[in-house]
């Protein structure tokens, strides 16, 4: 925050030359910048880290502190979401603090990188280095504080790991990092085990709201815990897998089936695939802003996704529903379909595998379709439950509510119907039910102009989206200069693209959304994983708003 400071409305350069300013003063206009724009602070603090970190599936902060202690300040990701537009990169994730270490970290991945540092403001502004020093000192105020940690969960959680300026930090260690067994006197739980864009968010909520749970924890791998009142628990995943080993870390003992609900859905893949490929790319993001795009740039855009993601959309297929189902004796989704047809959209089930991890659980299969019904089918079950249904993504991007809209009546060709389906038995199930994806689309290729793409025998891409006073500048320095890079190039809003020797590319942004677009435009059909890396960083507050308010 004193970087922040440092770096706002011209701050650092007139303090940055006044030899005379008192300390006094000096804080004074410190307490007026956090005062008058916590705001725009909150929202630089919000822009890069996190949609950058759930593209990587990182949720937690806490456990990524955990693993940069055990690292010396870095911790790197490789398991990337396979729809996303970093899909083949993994992820450098930085802590200033341990700066003195980044030169190792970047080392083990490019041996040839040499690290840059820029010089400190300090350094920058000898006159006031006193002032500036005395602010990473600073002693907060109870309205200070409670005006910069607001309400946000990201906010909260990235001032929580640093002590919340000078309040005891909320994280608590523990030997093993699982939480002890819920006591014999545990209330229900409920194990939410999802295909990705089939109501997660909405079952999730609805659960977390009507038990009044906390914050999402992320002890178990793949697995977000919520501990809520009367000694509930709420678990959310994707993979019945992981699902079942929370399950039995946190009831051990459990013998009751009243007690322990699991949940699935399933939705019309002439819904769910135009879900995902919003979902995908940032394409989501910078189409929800987009009011000029055209229907046609937009089906040319759905045809891309279709064609180039169908083995990460088969395999999200799957991961979920086909092993949740077999165990509970599931092996005909025709015939559920029957059920849910009778029943109003659901299906329950009482019979799970004796031998297998819900054993002592019943599975309430849900079909998105019969959403508006979903309140009926919960409260037969937990009668104090409210269902809470999330946004569409027509009212969330209304800009482009008609062609997405338009996308539900999407003709598909038979090549990609055909690529789609594929020969899964499962997937060919699923297809099946819903009818297959109709006819042959008659959409038409067109061209979009977007920049030329690196061939095949490029070399690496390091992209850089980081918050601004978190090292962007030494870290793209870095990079330009080991590879040797031409000037910044802005063919892309909001990216500086630098094109090297021996074919690399370096990107610097301070948002992942321009990032992703950039990175799909410069290398489209790119593979290699280890040929990507994608940095980002994270700063103390007590220095960096001091930098912004130089600034």
């Amino acid at each position: 925050i004193p970087s922040m400071f440092m770096q706002h409305n011209l701050g650092g350069r007139n303090l940055c030359r006044n030899k005379n300013v008192s300390q006094e003063f000096f804080f004074e206009k410190y307490n007026e910048f956090i005062m008058n724009h916590t705001k725009a602070i909150q929202e630089t603090l919000i822009d890069a880290l996190p949609p950058l970190l759930e593209h990587f599936g990182v949720t937690s902060l806490e456990e990524e502190f955990a693993k940069m202690n055990a690292n010396g300040g870095y911790a790197l990701h490789r398991n990337a979401d396979p729809l996303g537009p970093f899909s083949k990169c993994k992820l450098l994730f930085l802590r200033m603090e341990d700066s003195e270490n980044w030169q190792g970290a970047l080392e083990r991945i490019m041996p040839d990188i040499r690290y840059n540092k820029n010089k400190g403001r300090s350094e920058v502004c000898p006159a006031i280095a006193h002032h500036y020093k005395a602010l990473q000192n600073y002693e907060y105020s109870v309205e200070e504080r409670k005006k910069l940690i607001g309400k946000d969960k990201n906010i909260k959680s990235y001032f929580g790991v640093y002590g919340n300026l000078g309040e005891k930090s909320s994280m608590v260690a523990t030997t093993d990092g699982v939480p002890a067994p819920t006591t014999e006197s545990s209330g229900p739980v409920v194990v939410i085990v999802n295909t990705p864009k089939t109501g997660t968010g909405g079952l999730t909520n609805t659960f977390a709201r009507s038990f009044k749970c906390g914050g999402a924890q992320k002890a178990f791998d793949q697995v977000s815990h919520y501990s809520c009142q009367s000694n509930v628990d709420v678990l959310r995943t994707h993979n019945p897998e992981p699902a079942s080993e929370a399950l039995a870390a946190i009831r051990p003992n459990f013998q009751d089936r009243e007690q322990c609900l699991v949940i699935t859905a399933i939705r019309d893949p002439r819904t769910w695939i135009p879900s995902m490929f919003m979902q995908h790319n940032l394409g989501g993001r910078n189409l929800c802003r987009n009011k000029n795009v055209s229907q046609e740039f937009f089906f040319e855009k759905y045809n891309e996704f279709i064609m180039n993601h169908t083995k990460a959309i088969q395999e999200t297929l799957i991961d979920a529903l086909p092993p949740l189902l077999e165990h509970f004796g599931v092996t005909s989704l025709e015939e559920e379909f029957a059920k849910m047809n009778a029943n109003g959209g659901y299906a329950l089930h009482r019979n799970a595998d004796p031998l297998g991890p819900f054993s002592k659980c019943k599975l309430l299969f849900l079909r998105m379709e019969d959403s508006e019904n979903w309140q009926g089918a919960l409260e037969r079950i937990m009668p104090d439950i409210r269902y809470n249904k999330n946004k569409g993504r027509s009212e969330v991007c209304p800009a482009i509510a008609h062609h997405y809209k338009a996308l539900q009546n999407y003709e598909y060709s038979v090549e990609e119907r055909k690529k789609l389906i594929g020969k899964d038995k499962n997937i060919k199930s699923y297809f099946g039910v819903y009818g297959n994806l109709g006819e042959k689309s008659s959409m038409v290729a067109t061209t979009d102009g977007v920049p030329a793409p690196t061939t095949e025998s490029s070399g690496p891409v390091v992209v850089i989206v980081n918050t601004p006073k978190t090292g962007t500048g030494g870290l793209t320095n870095t990079f330009a200069r080991s590879f040797k890079c031409g000037g910044a190039q802005k063919a892309f809003d909001q990216v500086s693209h630098y094109s090297c020797q021996s074919n690399v590319d370096v990107l610097r942004t301070h948002n992942p959304e321009p990032a992703s677009e950039a990175l799909a435009a410069i290398r489209p059909n790119f593979q290699d994983r280890e040929q990507c890396l994608v940095i980002t960083a994270i700063r103390d507050p007590r220095t960096w708003i001091p930098s912004m308010f130089m600034q």
